[in-house]
């Protein structure tokens, strides 16, 4: 089956909880594409009534697009997403966080994207974006000594190593079409039919509930890389408006023990994004032994101010 350039329309699915302004810019940015998707669903975990009436007023503004609002039995991520997917039509499935913006022009160079890598029967499993960081491109650290010690120099944007771990995508100002390895959660499009091939991975919907599957975008990259390509668009069409816990950089600030127990987490990702078995073990022995290096020395220096540890991420989260 190819999954190549005969797509022609887009299905919006946003996962949201308790962010209702963002959520409105969010779809305020929808509202201005041209041309317009097919759909938006809205999968709200929220406990209120906010969201929906937030999602109202954005059907209003868009009467010719059906725009519903989904209420999710279920916070977690990979969950809410697959909720929204499962209820929409479209030819590509695109996933937004409800902290990001389209720029003017996203979706029709989505569908371009989609065209131009699917020529002559290509199989393209799915087109994602970098995002700009509070509408400010900003250029990923030069390598240190956290990439020397993980193996890491010299890799390409967008790719990861055998073991799971991830390299950031190219930067929003490169340009074009560019091949990668996987795809950020925060705006990333899958054929439909490449979805329905892999299914709810409720294994991984357990793990985020239980505060173990941060990674999770690139876990279901994985899966959908085996049915074809996987691309980003690596033009400024993307805003993250919650910058936060978000700007690039080597480490979070975290908390020493909040750290160890995310870098756990990330062992149960890393099995699901790596390629072998035996590189995904010292992948993670040099994942594991730099963070409880670094939370040990946290801690020693203050160990009743656990926000002066850091967490050990491969990628910005």
């Amino acid at each position: 089956m190819s999954t190549g350039g005969g797509h022609r329309t887009v299905s919006v699915c946003i996962a949201t909880h308790e962010r209702v302004a963002m959520l409105g810019r969010t779809l305020a940015g929808i509202a201005a594409q041209e041309p317009a998707p097919l759909e938006v669903v809205v999968s709200d975990s929220s406990p209120g009534a906010s969201a929906a009436a937030v999602v109202a007023e954005a059907a209003r503004a868009m009467p010719t697009v059906s725009v519903r609002h989904l209420r999710s039995p279920r916070r977690a991520l990979p969950w809410q997403r697959w909720w929204a997917a499962r209820e929409v039509h479209g030819d590509v499935v695109l996933f937004l966080d409800d902290d990001i913006v389209l720029r003017q022009g996203a979706l029709a160079r989505l569908l371009a994207a989609y065209h131009e890598a699917g020529r002559d029967g290509a199989s393209v499993a799915g087109i994602g974006f970098p995002v700009i960081e509070g509408d400010t491109t900003v250029e990923a650290p030069p390598p240190g000594l956290r990439e020397r010690w993980l193996g890491l120099v010299g890799m390409a944007p967008g790719s990861k190593s055998a073991g799971g771990l991830t390299i950031a995508l190219p930067n929003p100002s490169t340009g074009g079409l560019v091949p990668v390895r996987w795809l950020c959660g925060g705006a990333m499009s899958y054929p439909r039919a490449v979805l329905a091939r892999i299914g709810q991975l409720d294994a991984l919907s357990d793990l985020y509930e239980r505060q173990l599957g941060k990674g999770e975008d690139a876990v279901l990259s994985a899966q959908a890389s085996r049915h074809g390509a996987l691309y980003v668009v690596a033009e400024p069409l993307v805003v993250h408006l919650d910058t936060s816990a978000s700007v690039p950089r080597a480490n979070a600030q975290a908390g020493w023990r909040r750290g160890l127990w995310g870098t756990w987490g990330r062992a149960h990702t890393m099995r699901g994004v790596a390629d072998d078995p035996a590189a995904y073990r010292r992948d993670w022995a040099r994942l594991a032994l730099l963070e409880t290096a670094r939370s040990l020395s946290a801690a020693a220096r203050a160990p009743w101010q656990p926000a002066r540890g850091r967490q050990l991420r491969d990628r910005p989260q």
